[in-house]
């Protein structure tokens, strides 16, 4: 590192010579030197933060036109390294780099720090334009191991605004609190069949379990009350009557059912083998099923009611 700065300083004060000689007054009787037009600045981004391997410079009016480019905006590729990773993503000189990692390059200074903030050996997409067409190239820049950062002389005054300074590595992300564990859920007795529990067989049962409709499910499945079939036993009445899980049960024999404890009371009143007809809900279309009550051959203990 020390090396380093002592080639840029020494660098900087040949400059300093070189340029204060130029801008002396001529000798008598001597031909001032031609007036020498101040070049673009050529950067080559390497040394500390990541290294794609290119020399590039700010376009000048005449490479807008020359590369055919609808405005100002991108650099323009001066050298391409041997074995670099701009050389293996098939960058060229001459080509004008208008896109690096999701953004636009508008200069040096800019696109420099993008490549030199990008993580090496991280795989990122850039465009160029070469002859009036936008290609697509992927790049993976390497860790920067060089410390060229102008070209000539006449880009020193060049240098304090091409330079930038590496950007530090971020601190690591302090390891998040442990969530506590959710509390568990108490059990619920909404829906227990109390009367299975109390041995009260009732009248006949439909052989179904159901839940409550709240009003905004009610609205999905097409109806204002109601309760929804969850299951339906084998060889029971909604079995035989062609109820299925899915189902709102609405109405029986013309009664409307508002709630599970409704639907059991219904099917209580009914006698063994006495005939029903159940108004029902199925994919929004109203359809009527008629059947007989039967008595269950089995009891089933379950969390849902049964009905």
């Amino acid at each position: 590192m020390g090396r380093w700065k002592t080639a840029v300083c020494t660098g900087v004060i040949l400059a300093a010579a070189a340029l204060g000689a130029a801008l002396a007054p001529a000798a008598h009787g001597q031909t001032p030197p031609p007036e020498r037009k101040q070049g673009p600045r050529i950067v080559q981004f390497s040394g500390a933060g990541s290294w794609i391997g290119v020399s590039v410079r700010d376009l000048a009016d005449e490479d807008i036109a020359k590369a055919k480019l609808p405005g100002p905006g991108g650099v323009i590729v001066e050298e391409v390294s041997a074995e670099s990773p701009a050389q293996t993503a098939g960058v060229k000189v001459g080509d004008v780099i208008v896109e690096y990692d999701g953004e636009r390059v508008r200069g040096t200074r800019q696109f420099s720090r993008l490549v030199q903030e990008t993580p090496a050996g991280r795989k990122v997409q850039a465009s160029v334009m070469r002859d009036g067409q936008r290609t697509p190239l992927t790049l993976e820049p390497r860790e920067g191991n060089a410390t060229r950062l102008f070209d000539g002389f006449d880009q020193l005054p060049d240098i304090a605004r091409a330079w930038v300074a590496p950007v530090p590595p971020a601190p690591p992300t302090p390891p998040a609190a442990p969530v506590p564990p959710a509390p568990p859920v108490p059990p619920s007795f909404k829906y227990f069949d109390f009367d299975e529990l109390l041995g009260r067989a009732g009248g006949g049962r439909l052989g179904v379990t159901v839940i409550d409709l709240e009003p905004q499910l009610a609205d999905y499945f097409g109806t204002k009350e109601g309760v929804l079939v969850t299951s339906v036993r084998d060889d029971t009445s909604a079995a035989h009557a062609g109820l299925k899980a899915g189902d709102v049960i609405t109405a029986i024999n013309g009664s409307a059912v508002a709630s599970s404890s409704a639907l059991r009371q219904k099917m209580s009143a009914l006698k063994d083998g006495e005939e029903f007809t159940i108004a029902a809900m199925r994919d929004k279309k109203a359809l009527t099923l008629k059947g007989k009550a039967e008595v269950p051959a089995a009891r089933r203990r379950t969390t849902a009611a049964i009905l």
